[in-house]
Parts: C-alpha cells; sequence; structure tokens
C-alpha cells in the first residue's frame, strides 16, 4: 500500500500528471488537499480514502472504487469516471464539471451543492440520489437510470425529458 508522502516526493519530482496510482490500494489513505491533477488512477481502491480539497481535474479513475470516499470541496473538472463506484461517497461542494461519469454508481452519494454543469452521466445509476441542490446547467443524461425516490433541482420538471429513465 503506497503512502501519501511517497505520492507527494514522486509527484514533487515529475509532476502529478505523470503519477500512476493504477491498480493501487489506497484503502483509507489521507490525500486531502492534495494535488492530484491529470493522475491516473484506473482501478485504484479508494474506499473510505480523504480526498477533501483535493485537486483531481483531469485525472482518471475509470474503474475506481471511492465507495465511502471523502470527496469534499475537490475539483474533478474534466475528470474520466467511466464505471466508477461512488456509493455512499461525500461530494458534497465538489466540481466534477465536464466530467465524464459513464455507468457510475451514485446510489447513496451525498451530493448537496455539487456541480455537474456540462457532466456526462450516460447511464448513471441516480436511483435514490438527492441532487435538488446539484447544478446540473448542460449535463448529459443521456440513459441515466432513476427511480421515484431521486430528487431533482426545482427547476427541472421533466428529468425523462433529458433522455433519463425512470426504473420503478
Amino acid at each position: 500500500m503506497r503512502t501519501r508522502e511517497e505520492i507527494e516526493k514522486t509527484a514533487s519530482v515529475v509532476g502529478s500528471k505523470r503519477i500512476s496510482l493504477v491498480g493501487e490500494d489506497l484503502r483509507g489513505l489521507n490525500l486531502a488537499n492534495m494535488t492530484l491533477a491529470g493522475t491516473k488512477m484506473n482501478n485504484a481502491n479508494l474506499r473510505k480514502a480523504n480526498l477533501e480539497r483535493a485537486n483531481l481535474e483531469g485525472a482518471s479513475l475509470e474503474r475506481a472504487n471511492l465507495k465511502q470516499a471523502n470527496l469534499k470541496h475537490a475539483v474533478l473538472k474534466g475528470a474520466k469516471m467511466f464505471l466508477v463506484r461512488l456509493n455512499e461517497a461525500n461530494l458534497q461542494n465538489a466540481d466534477l464539471t465536464d466530467s465524464y461519469m459513464g455507468k457510475a454508481d451514485l446510489r447513496g452519494a451525498k451530493l448537496d451543492h455539487c456541480n455537474l454543469s456540462s457532466a456526462k452521466l450516460h447511464y448513471a445509476d441516480l436511483r435514490g440520489c438527492d441532487l435538488s441542490k446539484c447544478t446540473l446547467t448542460g449535463a448529459d443524461l443521456k440513459e441515466a437510470r432513476y427511480d421515484e425516490e431521486t430528487k431533482w433541482p426545482p427547476d427541472l420538471v421533466a428529468p425523462e425529458l433529458t433522455g433519463a429513465i425512470l426504473e420503478e
């Protein structure tokens, strides 16, 4: 298991865009306030990791496990998050502008004041999510799944018109 110190020292030499944490076991690791912009973290296990206020702009987190991770105030602009598991993750005040979240599982995630502007949520699982305080301007909800428990922002009165699918 990698340590924060190893990651910080390596990033200080080569830059965060050259870091590869692909497949790494980073469970419960404190990565709060770190700059990990452009880092490759595909298939990484970040379950219960603390990424509060981390800069993950442009990071690749495809198939990563972020269940119960703390991503409060994290910057994930343009992040690639295909098939990411975000169940019960805390994404309050996170910036996911222009991120790709195809087939992401967001069930149980805390999304208060999360910015999903222009995010691509193709086939994402939004069942039971409270999106009522999220910014969804320009978000692409093609084939995203939701249910009767899903709460939408007050100005989004017909989510099915966006291409989202109601599952009963």
